[in-house]
């Protein structure tokens, strides 16, 4: 499959294919941010390492302010359950904290 040919009557009105038109986005109003918040408020499982025991799923969600991180868990109490995003330091991409790598879970690597 090739590209389409530009047509020449509509390059005065669009110009090349090569100039695109740049304008700067506000991080959190990118289309693709709104997406992702609205999936963290809604939560989702996601698998989770701890220092003791083996990985297991919990049901993680963003709070309604976008200031905490909450996730359910029958033997903890709520306000145990909680990180302030504000004391996020670093995300990393990948399984490369030395938790990650007690136990490593190759069929994850490609998420």
């Amino acid at each position: 499959i090739e590209a389409s040919k530009e047509r020449e009557d509509l390059k005065k009105f669009t110009g090349d294919r090569w100039r695109r038109l740049k304008v700067q986005v506000e991080p959190l109003l990118h289309v693709e941010a709104c997406k992702a918040i609205e999936r963290m408020r809604r939560g989702s499982n996601l698998l989770k390492h701890t220092h003791y025991g083996f990985p297991h799923l919990r049901q993680f969600q963003l709070s309604d302010d976008r200031k905490r991180l909450v996730w359910y868990s029958g033997a903890k109490r709520k306000e145990n359950s909680v990180v302030e995003l504000d004391q996020v330091s670093e995300i990393r991409l990948g399984q490369t904290t030395p938790v990650f790598l007690h136990y490593r879970l190759p069929m994850l690597e490609h998420l």
